[in-house]
């Protein structure tokens, strides 16, 4: 019975004729996965290093309907690294799981970012990513309902009279962003604002080996603003916008986190609490814990879809995300100790 649900939910978002767009899986949590909002933001507010992990999973009726993962690495190049300008890569490998397994997507991109020094208070930073990623079918999982043929009504793992599937297709991809940075001479408060391009150029994303039942993945236009507020106490508050636009798809994002500062006797340094709004679709919660050196956050998208919207009204989405900074002194602290 799974394996005839799982046919019919992949039917629907890979194998529908000609005018079918496929999506890239979005983040609630956006800003703990900055590689994949904005190339630009590669080595953003990071003094040498930083790891980036995020895991996002979905349910539908107690089945599971996707999990995204990625796990990013972002490093200075010190040779090309002074006091005006910041040059820095990163390299992002990501892994797109749907409808248990039959449908996989893997990613590996390498990116470059240069951050320039305006003035005393504000950046401008460029960044491109290039991406090889492939589709992975299979096609033992699919299993399709009874058909009638030569020898009477058979299950199936295909449509009769259909077209080969792919069960692999590899893609070569681009992506590219700019990004502006502002801090007031205070500190104590300011904004980044940006825009990127996702998948440059057009390409097909289906698994039929045919020019006329294709997936195309189109171009994804991403927006984002955000701005931080320092009181005296040294808790913060933070306003983020993120607007993403695929086709005829369009997403726009409002989050608002509010970091409490602990005593400085404790491990972790602030505790956050927050709230997205994705307009029309869902509200999420977010709780998370940060110190100088880590930052976890946890979400739970609540669903705004009406009863009638029946996909969207019992779909569950968990999302974990991590990032680890590391800076020279506590590198060198580290391999000390494991001599």
């Amino acid at each position: 019975m799974k394996k005839i649900i799982y046919s019919a939910i992949i039917f629907i978002f890979c194998f529908c004729k000609i005018n079918l767009y496929a999506q890239d899986p979005y983040f609630t949590q956006y800003n703990m996965s900055q590689i994949t909002s904005n190339p630009a933001s590669i080595g953003e507010g990071v003094s040498d290093m930083r790891i980036q992990s995020a895991l996002k999973s979905q349910t539908f009726a107690g089945i599971s309907a996707s999990k995204y993962a990625t796990l990013s690495y972002e490093k200075h190049m010190d040779k090309y690294t002074n006091k005006e300008d910041q040059l820095s890569y990163g390299v992002l490998f990501s892994s797109d799981e749907s409808n248990g397994g039959l449908l996989k997507d893997n990613f590996l991109g390498l990116g470059l970012s240069f951050n320039k020094k305006l003035t005393e208070s504000s950046n401008l930073s460029v960044g491109l990513l290039t991406v090889y990623s492939d589709r992975l079918l299979d096609p033992n999982q699919l299993q399709f309902q009874s058909q009638f043929g030569s020898f009477g009504f058979n299950n199936m793992t295909h449509f009769s009279n259909e077209t080969a599937y792919l069960a692999k297709r590899t893609i070569f991809d681009a992506d590219a962003g700019i990004k502006y940075y502002y801090s007031a001479p205070s500190s104590n408060w300011g904004f980044n604002i940006g825009t990127s391009i996702y998948h440059g150029a057009t390409f097909y994303n289906s698994v039929f080996n045919s020019s006329t039942l294709n997936a195309i993945l189109l171009p994804r236009y991403s927006s984002q603003l955000a701005t931080f507020y320092q009181f005296m106490n040294n808790d913060e508050i933070n306003f983020l916008l993120n607007y993403d636009q695929q086709g005829v798809i369009k997403i726009l994002s409002l989050g608002c986190i509010y970091k409490a500062s602990l005593p400085e006797n404790f491990p972790i340094s602030k505790f956050n609490i927050g709230l997205w709004n994705r307009y029309g679709t869902t509200v999420s919660p977010y709780v998370g814990l940060e110190s100088k050196d880590f930052i976890f956050g946890l979400s739970y998208d609540m669903n705004l879809g009406s009863s009638s919207q029946v996909y969207s009204s019992n779909l569950q989405t968990v999302e974990i995300a991590l990032t680890w900074k590391f800076t020279k002194e506590l590198l060198k602290m580290f391999s000390g100790n494991i001599k």
